[in-house]
């Protein structure tokens, strides 16, 4: 199952960015919250940004493949998401500048790593559905 790739990967993100938060409240000596420090705030956003969107685009893309579609279709797919989870968490952790909570320069890879997030969901969201209307015309 392609899907397994793509778990796997995408975890080891998910540690690293849990890391990158670790290693800043150490550095930092902020046990709870962010302590309006804008270093750790950027990994805890990051880290709880890949933690919204990440398990719900995995959980459509294994039913995606569990629903029939081809390898290559969930290998693409899968690929978008981990290039956009990879471009975001990268944006946030080490691309992006703040002062005092205000970003100073345009995110240009956050957004396109949310575009190809939002792309990998919606189709996967699209095909469960096309594969729910197909179904419930096939019922009639």
């Amino acid at each position: 199952m392609a899907i397994f790739l793509f778990a796997f990967l995408l975890s080891l993100i998910f540690i690293y960015l849990s890391l990158g938060v670790i290693k800043q409240r150490g550095k930092n000596k902020i046990a709870l919250g962010t302590g309006s420090n804008d270093e750790l705030t950027k990994w805890v956003r990051a880290q709880a940004n890949f933690t919204e969107y990440t398990p719900w685009a995995v959980l459509l893309l294994l039913l995606a493949e569990f629903s029939g579609a081809h390898k290559i279709e969930i290998y693409v797919v899968g690929s978008l998401l981990l290039l956009g989870r990879v471009l975001h968490a990268y944006s946030m952790t080490h691309h992006e500048k703040y002062i005092n909570g205000i970003l100073q320069a345009k995110p240009k890879f956050r957004v396109i790593g949310m575009q190809l997030t939002f792309i990998a969901i919606l189709y996967c969201a699209i095909r469960l559905f096309t594969l729910y209307v197909i179904d419930l015309v096939e019922y009639f």
